[in-house]
Parts: structure tokens; sequence; C-alpha cells
């Protein structure tokens, strides 16, 4: 029987799935936790480490040039060791940098903690979405993938109500004089290394290891087991009416056996033939454009979100005409963004340093808390869009509305401002999950985590292109810099098509597989669900 048929039979989307993503809950926050910390502290950090700009846009890359090196390496790593392994080691050395980056002293140390910090987590967030795939039945891997999608969406209003409350706080703790001391955006830095703490120990004592990636090492027994344990919790039958006795992977059998022909190497050099594959039919050219559909997504959606803070002032009438102002201007209220932004009106910044401590206005982190909560609601209804409409058309249509959103941005006034940026973030958000999805269901077991990895290192990429053009261009001319966002969003659609006309190779592996070692014997069938 294949493993597919063995997850379904087992009940593949039931109470044993739905414990499994509520215990990894942690896990899924850990990546957003990671990447946004920088942009609630900076107004504080620059206070105390006295950082130049170009120094501030170093560090708010930090964690992305971390990752993007070890993205391709932790995708190996998982095919190697296995999924928990590699969850249990990146959480806890993501966990570790995060929390000593609490601890920072001066600028390079904090550097360094967020970058080798972004290197753990990069790990983290391919490999949790691979784990749950594989405890999932095909016909319910959409839902799952959109599920933690939400779930890691739900970090973005969670991490600046947090900021919100605790960050605006004076108060502070001297250790050494003129050396180590806290403030409150250093214990929000340490806060924020909770999420990947918890999900090391979580990982490590209570979870197991999929039952696809044992079957794929020969471990065909404790593969056997879980699928039972799954089978039992999920139908409430006793484990002995559980019938399936022997399973394989249909999909992955012809990379199997070409690997099984190659002489004997180290695990390392396995998991590069592993890759070869991917560059090879039938996987090269849907491989080639998610890579740049995740490219285009995350360089776009990440390219606008550090003006967030700065449209909630502009929203509530906060911007300034005078260097001295802090009143709020109603002319800003009724002026267009592109037009503030030209005359630098909505930069006069409402932090003030004193003897290296931040005075700090909370009501910044609203705008955030706002895009965040509409993002994490989104996913539900986004979820029966897919359902109803496929991955690639939901992709479409919302970069399509993304890209109308954003060339009306630089005409916003007020809250209408902050609602083309929540729809924008809706859209872009909602398309990254979309891309994971599309790939895991298009990679066998044998490529899938390297696979995810190098969809997530290009998409990187793209965060720090994006980083560094969108500030260039806008600088000449601030609508030609959100045209240009949208313009970009709209080379998605021909990718899009391309990616939609290549035939699942998965699906033809299976049955190509599965016509030539058919069984003439019927496949077991299970007692339907205790009532």
């Amino acid at each position: 029987m294949d493993y597919e048929q063995a997850i379904t039979i087992s009940g593949g989307y039931g109470r044993y799935q739905m414990r499994l993503f509520l215990l990894l809950l942690p896990t899924a926050l850990t990546f957003v936790f990671g990447v946004s910390s920088m942009s609630y502290v900076m107004p504080a950090a620059v206070c105390e480490f006295e950082i130049s700009k170009y120094k501030q846009g170093l560090i708010y890359s930090a964690i992305y040039l971390g990752m993007v090196p070890s993205g391709a390496i932790w995708g190996a790593v998982s095919d190697i060791i296995g999924r928990r392994k590699t969850l249990v080691l990146t959480c806890g050395i993501s966990g570790i940098f995060e929390l000593l980056s609490g601890f920072s002293i001066n600028y390079w140390f904090l550097f360094g903690c967020k970058f080798l910090s972004g290197c753990a987590t990069a790990g983290v967030h391919l490999t949790y979405y691979v784990y749950l795939s594989e405890f999932t039945d095909p016909k319910n891997k959409d839902s799952i993938t959109m599920l933690s999608g939400a779930t890691a969406a739900a970090g973005y209003f969670l991490q600046p109500l947090l900021a919100y409350f605790l960050i605006p706080l004076k108060f502070k703790w001297v250790v050494v004089e003129d050396w180590i001391f806290f403030g409150s955006w250093k214990i929000f830095l340490i806060i924020s290394s909770v999420p990947p703490l918890l999900g090391f120990f979580i990982s490590l004592f209570c979870i197991d290891e999929t039952p696809k990636f044992l079957l794929l090492n020969n471990r065909n027994e404790e593969s056997i087991r879980i699928l039972k344990e799954i089978y039992v919790e999920n139908t409430g039958n006793a484990p002995d009416t559980y019938t399936v006795a022997d399973i394989s992977l249909q999909e992955d059998k012809e990379i199997i056996e070409e690997m099984k022909k190659q002489p004997q190497q180290g695990s390392f050099s396995k998991s590069i033939r592993q890759i070869k594959p991917l560059f090879k039919y039938p996987y090269i050219i849907p491989a080639l454009m998610a890579f740049a559909a995740q490219v285009i997504t995350m360089g776009a959606f990440n390219a606008i979100r550090p003006y967030i803070p700065i449209l909630f002032s502009l929203a509530l009438g906060f911007g300034q005409t005078e260097a001295n102002s802090t009143a709020p201007s109603a002319t800003a209220e009724k002026t267009p963004f592109c037009t503030l932004f030209e005359t630098q009106q909505i930069f006069k910044s409402k932090v003030k340093c004193a003897h290296k401590h931040v005075e700090l206005d909370q009501r910044i982190f609203l705008g955030s808390i706002i895009v965040g909560l509409c993002v994490f609601l989104s996913f539900f209804p986004f979820k029966k869009i897919v359902n109803v409409v496929g991955k690639v058309t939901t992709f479409v249509l919302a970069h399509v509305i993304s890209a109308f959103a954003i060339f009306l941005f630089p005409f916003s006034v007020s809250v209408y401002g902050l609602v083309i940026i929540c729809i924008y973030s809706i859209c872009m958000q909602n398309s990254l999950t979309i891309v994971i999805g599309l790939m895991i269901s298009r990679t066998p077991t044998t490529m899938r985590g390297i696979t995810i990895s190098m969809v997530m290192v290009f998409g990187r990429i793209g965060v720090i292109l994006g980083n560094q053009i969108l500030p260039i261009i806008t600088d000449l001319s601030c609508k030609a810099g959100f045209w240009a966002i949208g313009c970009v969003n709209l080379l998605s659609l021909p990718i899009m098509f391309v990616f939609s006309r290549q035939p699942n190779p998965v699906e033809e592996l299976v049955q190509q597989n599965a016509t030539t070692s058919r069984s003439t014997s019927p496949l077991p069938t299970s007692p339907s669900p205790k009532k």
C-alpha cells in the first residue's frame, strides 16, 4: 500500500493532527518573532548604542543574511537526520541566540546574535511546514499549510502588542555601570526568545518523527507503530483493527532506486544527490517558477512593511509641519502620502534620546497591531477560497489585488492608506503560504526538505534586494518606488501561468509506479470509527 493511502486510512486530518498542530504553535511563532523584533526595538537601540543610519539598515537585514547561506543546509540536514531532530536543533540554537541578544552590550554583539539566530531560524521555518504536511493526507495538505501560515501570522499582531505595553516603559536596571544594563527593549528581546525555546522542549519530548521519513529510511516497524497511534486517536478504534502491514513510497520509488545504484557515500553527499533531480525534468520548471514567485512575493511584501508605523502616524494625523511640533496636524491628515514623504514631514521622529534612554510614543506600534490582526483573520476566508478555486488562481488574484492597491497607495490620505496597506499585506502574506503549499505537493519526500529550503532562500534574497532597492527609488520619486513594487507583483502572473501548465510530477510518479506494481489483492480496509 502507498503511504498516502495508509495515512488516509489512519484518519489523515483528525484529533492527532490537531493536537500536533497545537503543540507546535510556539515553533510557528519562532520565525515571525525572530525577523520582526528589531523593527520594534530599533528606536531604543539607536539611542543606547548610537547606531548610524547605515548600521540600522545592516542590522535589519542581519537575520536574513544568516538565513540565506544556511537555508539549503538545513533542508539537507532535515532529509538526513529527520524532521523532529532538525526542529530540536534549530529551535535550540535560535532560542539561545535570541536570548543572548537581550544581553547585548554593544551594536556588534547584537548584530552577531541576530545573524546566528537567523542561521537557525531558517531551519525552523522550513522544517515546520514539511513536518506537518507529512502527517496529513493529500486531501487536507492545503488546509494544514494555510492553517500553519495563519498561526505564523498571529505573531504579526502578538509581538507588536507586546511591544506596545513593554517597550515604552521607563526603567533601567544597571548590572555593571556604563557596560551592562537592561532597559525595556532588552527585556522585550529576552521575551521574544520564549517561542523557540518552548519549541525546543516540545520537539524534544512531545512529538514523534514523521512516519514518512521513517519509511524512507527503512524503519518500517516504527512507521507503522506511529500510523497505528494516529489511527487509534483519530478513530477511537482498537489498535488491532488497524490492518495495514506493508507500506511503500510510490512517489519516491524512482529516486530511491536511482540512489541505490550510486556508490556508497557520506550522508551529506547523499543529500546533494537528492537535490540533483530538482534540476532535471519534470521538476526543474516548477521549481524555477516557484523560486521566482517567492523572490517577488517576499521581496515586495517586506519592502513595504517598514512603512506601517509611519502610515499609522499619518492615519491619526500625527504628521508634523514644524520640527518641534508634537500636536496632531490636520494638514498632514489630508495630504497624500507621497507629498508628505517627499517633504519629509512624516519622518520627524517621535523618539527622543535622553542619556541613552529612549522616550517613545507607544502609539507607533498600533499600526502594526492592526495590520497583523487583519492578516491573521484573513487566513480563514483565504483557506475557503483556495479550496474552491485552487492555489494557483488564488495566488494570481492576490497579486492582482495587491498590485492595484500599491498603485493607489501614493495618493492615499489618512486612514485610507492604512486600509490599503492592510489589503496589500493580506494578499502578500497568503501568497507566501500558497507558494510553499504548491511546492510541498509537487516534490517527493526525498526532495521535500531541501526543495522548500531553497524556495525560502530565494525568498530571503528577494527581501534583501527589496530593502536595498526601494529606498533608492523612493528617494528619487516616491510614486515611482511604489509603482515599481506594483509592477514587480504583476511579473508573477506569467510566472504562475507557466507553473500551472506543468503536470504534477508527484501525481505522475504515483500513477506510473502504481500501474507497474499493482497487486491483485484488495486494499485493506479499516472499521468505521466508533460512535
